[in-house]
């Protein structure tokens, strides 16, 4: 698995490629602790060029959703397709974490969390 993280208005896109093992979690995780230590509660996971993703990886991804929304932050995925799509889908993950069509649809929903939360 290749992870590549970019910080892009304000919203950690971590993009995945290739096959998300289970013994590759670790090193995603050392690196979204550390994001997330420096404050960044905002993540969009681009799967679009993902084959498979292991069950311990979504783990990993699905328990940093209540953190970052204890700090008013958000988890989207973005573009994930066929195999991964049905796996997330028969988890019932994208009930939690929507799957989104791009990074605009992406940004658009995390800001929408942060305005809504700004309002109240």
């Amino acid at each position: 698995m290749d992870i590549v993280f970019q910080d892009k208005s304000g919203i950690t896109l971590i993009t995945l490629s290739g096959r998300c093992e289970g013994f590759d979690y670790l090193n995603l995780q050392q690196k979204i602790d550390a994001k997330i230590t420096s404050g960044e509660t905002y993540f969009a996971f681009d799967l679009s060029d993902v084959d498979y993703i292991s069950s311990t990886s979504l783990a990993t991804i699905c328990a940093y959703l209540s953190e970052c929304e204890e700090h008013n932050g958000g988890i989207v995925f973005i573009g994930a397709q066929n195999k991964v799509l049905s796996i997330l889908e028969c988890l019932k993950i994208t009930t939690i974490i929507p799957n989104l069509a791009n990074f605009n649809q992406a940004l658009a929903y995390l800001n929408q969390i942060n305005d809504s939360l700004s309002s109240n």
